[in-house]
């Protein structure tokens, strides 16, 4: 039993996107003691024998300061932040392509990490400049720079996306609609496949644009 001088964030605003992946990848476990000690060896970058060294009471109050992790926090919707001194920004979501709808829906229709799908959204949805087009090379590089943001700023960001995804996507769609033709929506139901019945939602935006089949 030894007491040591370990640190750990002790809110939202603390935490990086990155730990809160690493939070949500830990191997699950029943044991209440063991599912705390793989947190704070997460948040403290320490290893988990290094964490059952602890003194009782140190650990308790590293348990503690942690303590926030069992409540996600309260949603404010934001269209661009701060990060390392540069401006990240995204459009409304009525003018987000269907296209870029449609690929946060592939990345993460199978992705079970939470953290994993925000920074899948904050990858495919914001850039940087008038001149930031999307591709693959900006999808990985915004990727790599948002790792270490603040997950409240990531949540506030992107966690709508999650959360209210049924409310946006026809938005999202309805711009688009009239360009498509009954075989390119065909198509795109079949490569998202059946999450959440997109196709009602495609159907929705299809009446709700006043366009006919």
């Amino acid at each position: 039993m030894i007491r040591r001088r370990t640190k750990a964030p002790k809110s939202w605003k603390d935490l990086t996107l990155k730990q809160f992946i690493e939070l949500q990848g830990l191997p699950k476990t029943n044991n209440k003691v063991t599912r705390q000690i793989q947190r704070v060896a997460v948040l403290t970058d320490k290893p988990e024998d290094y964490i059952r060294d602890l003194a009782p009471l140190q650990f308790s109050a590293l348990v503690d300061r942690i303590a926030f992790l069992d409540k996600l926090p309260k949603e404010k919707k934001s269209v661009f932040f701060y990060h390392k001194f540069r401006l990240y920004k995204r459009e409304k979501l009525d003018y987000t392509t269907a296209n870029q709808v449609t690929e946060i829906l592939q990345l993460n229709s199978k992705e079970e990490n939470v953290g994993i799908k925000i920074l899948n959204v904050l990858a495919v949805i914001y850039y940087r400049g008038k001149v930031d087009k999307y591709d693959a090379d900006r999808f990985t590089r915004i990727k790599d720079e948002l790792l270490d943001l603040d997950f409240l700023t990531a949540w506030n960001s992107a966690g709508f996306f999650l959360t209210g995804l049924k409310t946006y996507l026809p938005n999202a769609l309805r711009r688009s609609f009239q360009k498509l033709t009954i075989r390119q929506v065909e198509k795109l139901t079949k490569e998202v496949g059946n999450i959440e019945n997109i196709s009602d939602w495609i159907e929705y935006a299809r009446r709700t644009s006043g366009t006919t089949s």
